[in-house]
């Protein structure tokens, strides 16, 4: 592996508010929702907290095969925190990632959680068809 890159510049970056930063790890509000973004020795990974709660029988595990089917999200997991579910994306080097790749990057997560919350909401629609590759694809 590589030698980490320290984090972009996040003062500079539109919608966003940086909470705390710390060595390769910080917090910050994008547009309202928590996030976290940290230097991994596998390249930049930024995460966005589902503002609301989600329930439903074994979401998360349909979710993730919704994420895993798809080329475009195959960088995105979840995780559970303890209180909040967070949406993560790895995203290899950080040379170009400019405050406007950053915020473009931010814009495609919300939208991608957006879509992931409407389909918790919907009993029995997260079979993993081409409707639904579809739409993940619209918004990476």
């Amino acid at each position: 592996m590589g030698e980490r890159k320290p984090l972009p510049d996040l003062r500079n970056i539109p919608h966003l508010a940086l909470e705390t930063q710390s060595g390769e790890r910080a917090e910050f509000l994008f547009r309202g929702t928590k996030g976290y973004i940290q230097q991994c020795e596998l390249g930049l990974c930024i995460a966005l907290a589902f503002p609301r709660r989600i329930e439903g029988p074994n979401w998360a595990h349909r979710i993730s095969l919704l994420l895993a089917s798809h080329e475009r999200t195959v960088d995105f997991g979840l995780q559970y925190d303890g209180q909040h579910w967070l949406l993560w994306r790895r995203h290899d080097g950080i040379q170009a990632f400019t405050a406007d790749a950053c915020k473009h990057a931010l814009d495609n997560m919300l939208s991608v959680m957006r879509y992931l919350y409407s389909c918790s909401a919907k009993p029995n629609v997260m079979h993993l068809n081409s409707m639904h590759k579809a739409s993940i694809a619209r918004f990476v």
